[in-house]
């Protein structure tokens, strides 16, 4: 069971992970081969997790929220124009480096899988509804240890064969991304995942 107290969920979350991404032989692995963990962690460690993240009444004011669209990033802080922006055209909602700007588990868990990858590490989460508007198919530039915090998220990824491969990431469920694997991401139901982005 994960601790109550940020630094006993941070180092639960980055001993997982961590065991997770050496398991897969990363960060830096020599192939492009993505790594699906199903179910790492319980659906009551996850309710613990979710009271530490920056959403609703826990979002501080200086956390900003960037609505993505294809390659279009439309960055708010106010509540207000994040509300409204979001009714004129529903997108995911990044919130981007929650570790720095939100503090929190997240923010011991950066420092905490830095040390342990020896790179910087960022951390997002990410927040979508069905029908959402999301990123066109890229490539992220850093290896990306996903946690499904609750919901599900689609994923369309290609190996070095170049054919697509469709994944889902239930709650619990870990998703390492080495760099250059191309991804799109769909929604079929409310998501919220984390993203530690290692900066290898």
């Amino acid at each position: 069971m994960i601790a109550l107290d940020d630094f006993g969920r941070a180092q639960a979350v980055s001993t997982r992970l961590w065991t997770a991404v050496r398991r897969a032989r990363g960060p830096l692995p020599p192939t492009l081969e993505w790594t699906h963990i199903p179910g790492a962690f319980t659906l009551e460690e996850l309710a613990v997790l979710m009271q530490g993240l920056p959403l609703g009444g826990n979002r501080p004011s200086e956390q900003t929220v960037a609505l993505v669209d294809g390659d279009q990033f439309n960055r708010e802080s106010n509540e207000h124009r994040i509300g409204e922006a979001y009714r004129r055209k529903p997108r995911t909602q990044l919130f981007e480096s929650i570790g720095v700007q939100s503090g929190g588990w997240a923010a011991q868990a950066e420092v905490l899988l830095a040390r342990l990858a020896r790179c910087s590490v960022v951390c997002d989460m990410y927040v979508s509804y069905t029908g959402d508007a999301s990123m066109d198919p890229h490539i992220d530039a850093w290896y990306g240890v996903i946690l499904q915090v609750f919901g599900a998220k689609t994923w369309t990824l290609w190996n070095e064969d170049g054919n697509p491969h469709e994944v889902t990431t239930n709650a619990g469920d870990i998703l390492l991304l080495p760099r250059g694997v191309t991804h799109a991401i769909n929604t079929p139901h409310y998501s919220v995942h984390v993203v530690f982005g290692l900066m290898t």
